[in-house]
């Protein structure tokens, strides 16, 4: 996802564009084929933007934003970035260079000069859970209509969504981008910067609640993306209860299982889900729902939603695969006739009751292990939330605890079922699990961003069942 160059790609930004953008004087300069800020990712013909090491980004893709870039800018030279935005002249100049009194505030407003001058439809997406999924399944049903720009991974902060933005190119019809929060107050000025035709509510669950003063107060948060909506633009929310007090001056499209939902979804089975007939839609379509599951059922009836905002027929639904599953959000890997279920990106309560749920329900004669990591900023209630998920394991064999807080949840099972709790995801993990998996048996792997994700444990499971 993120940019989609090729060699017959027109350039992202000229030179003159760049300068125009950021009030500088108009220069010479190169065009320009892509915007990065880490020099290992910079490919040929990019800008390099040195950001300064006094950012709070947060620590997921965006964790090298938290270093001095200019350090950096000779290496991003040799991979082939074209030209480089900084704070500081670097010598030697082996590149033309934008010099400018803070680059965080340059991107932003490269951000927002690209948002003015596009003239497709953007979609922005907040919730608690499921935001890069529900960008992966719009962004594989619009490309089977038109041209679409998504935003790289994760990047849904402060310069996560001003990059994102800045790397749409612009004669493209449509652009998804995701919105996210860690703080009360962080949406709804990215909105107004991304200014959305169309803003998603995905749901909002106990996420990152130890940082919020209630679950009400991270409703209205995600709410406030409603603030950026373009005059006409669209509001999608789902169908439930949480939300019926909501009154918004935009028009609004709410999902569910309700007959009330505009979008109106009925199980046909596990990974199988059929748009009704309804007000706003006129005939039925069954769709599959790649990795199946209720969570994922809900997020394909967002993305239904999102295209019926935007007059998409749904059928476009029907090009997502299993493959439109995001690394890390519940993909499948086979290997040495073992499954693999790594939701391993990140975690909640909710999140977790979900993924748990669709893999006890899985097909199989093979058992079901779940390697469950703790949940993070979940407050003063976070050991509630651990200890209560040992009533959700209808259909799981056996669970692995990882970290501190899953402790609680340990404890709680019966002893049948414990496999062993481990303060770390590390090779005692990964060799007892080796020691006791055979072929048939599914894996689950699920927990907050650093238990599994940051350290690659996935990666470096599936390459000792490969040579076991």
């Amino acid at each position: 996802m993120g940019k989609e160059k090729t060699l017959e790609s027109k350039p992202l930004w000229e030179w003159s564009e760049l300068c125009a953008a950021l009030g500088l004087p108009d220069s010479d300069g190169p065009t320009i084929a892509g915007l990065g800020f880490d020099s290992r990712k910079v490919a040929p013909g990019d800008l390099f933007v040195a950001l300064m090491g006094r950012s709070n980004a947060q620590k997921d893709s965006l964790e090298a934003a938290v270093r001095d870039g200019h350090d950096f800018v000779h290496a991003a030279v040799s991979r082939g970035a074209s030209g480089v935005l900084v704070e500081r002249p670097i010598e030697p100049r082996l590149v033309p260079q934008l010099v400018v009194q803070n680059t965080y505030n340059a991107i932003e407003r490269l951000g927002s000069h690209r948002r003015k001058s596009f003239a497709g439809h953007l979609i922005a997406i907040t919730g608690s859970s499921g935001k890069t999924t529900l960008k992966s399944f719009l962004q594989t049903a619009i490309r089977s209509i038109g041209s679409v720009s998504a935003s790289e991974g994760s990047f849904n902060n402060h310069i996560g969504v001003p990059l994102s933005l800045a790397r749409i190119p612009r004669d493209y019809g449509f652009a998804v981008i995701e919105i996210g929060t860690n703080h009360f107050g962080e949406i709804a000025p990215l909105s107004q910067l991304a200014n959305p035709d169309v803003a998603v509510v995905l749901n909002v669950q106990p996420a990152h609640i130890g940082n919020f003063s209630s679950l009400q107060s991270l409703r209205q948060e995600k709410l406030s993306i409603s603030e950026g909506i373009t005059p006409g633009g669209t509001l999608v929310l789902p169908d439930t209860p949480q939300f019926d007090d909501f009154h918004s001056k935009n028009r609004v499209v709410r999902f569910g299982f309700s007959n009330k939902a505009d979008i109106q979804i009925a199980y046909e089975k596990e990974d199988r889900i059929k748009f009704c007939e309804g007000p706003a839609i006129k005939k039925s379509l069954s769709v599959l729902v790649p990795g199946g599951g209720r969570h994922r059922a809900e997020t394909m009836a967002a993305a239904g939603a999102v295209l019926y905002a935007l007059d998409i027929p749904l059928e476009a639904l029907l090009t997502l695969r299993d493959e439109s599953v995001p690394v890390g959000r519940g993909n499948i890997l086979h290997v040495a006739g073992i499954s693999v279920v790594d939701d391993s990106y990140n975690a909640n309560p909710a999140s977790m009751v979900a993924a748990l749920s669709a893999f006890g329900k899985k097909d199989g004669d093979g058992r079901k292990f779940a390697i469950l990591g703790e949940m993070a900023e979940l407050g003063k209630d976070s050991e509630r939330y651990h200890y209560d998920l040992s009533s959700e394991l209808d259909g799981v064999d056996g669970v692995y605890c990882v970290g501190k807080l899953m402790r609680h949840l340990h404890d709680a099972i019966p002893s049948a079922m414990r496999k062993g709790y481990y303060g770390q995801a590390d090779n005692a993990l990964i060799t007892n699990l080796k020691y006791h998996i055979r072929q048939g048996d599914q894996i689950l792997v699920k927990g907050s961003n650093g238990v599994f994700w940051r350290t690659g444990f996935v990666n470096d499971l599936v390459s000792a069942l490969e040579t076991q």
